[in-house]
């Protein structure tokens, strides 16, 4: 139910529902499907419950990095975890992303420190 309040002014959406209905979480509505992928004014939002080749949220968090953003910072999956999840979906834009990705590591200086 966070989620619901920490994007509300977004005007969220449930991007995968032909009808498009607003975004209600409810105690109900969180007990089904473990995924959500929603439109907002913003932009898209998935939010996972794990992500397929890198694991659990937790899992998820140990692998990922902090970026700075202007309104603040924002934690993503560091590449090789991206590697890892684009791997696992074994599709052909994926598989392509996975050699764009290997080749931008390649000339990174260092990757940044995993978080403890």
């Amino acid at each position: 139910m966070r989620l619901q309040e920490a994007i509300a002014d977004l005007h969220p959406v449930h991007r995968m529902s032909p009808a498009r209905p607003p975004l209600r979480l409810t105690p109900d509505t969180c007990a089904g499907p473990r995924n959500v992928y929603v439109d907002t004014d913003w932009g898209q939002l998935d939010c996972l419950d794990e992500v397929l080749g890198v694991g659990s949220y937790e899992e998820v968090l140990a692998q990922s990095v902090d970026v700075p953003l202007p309104a603040g910072p924002c934690r993503i999956l560091g590449i090789d975890a991206l590697i890892k999840a684009k791997e696992a979906m074994k599709r052909p834009r994926d598989r392509e992303a996975v050699l764009q990705l290997r080749a931008i590591r390649q000339r990174r200086p260092s990757p940044p420190p995993a978080r403890p």
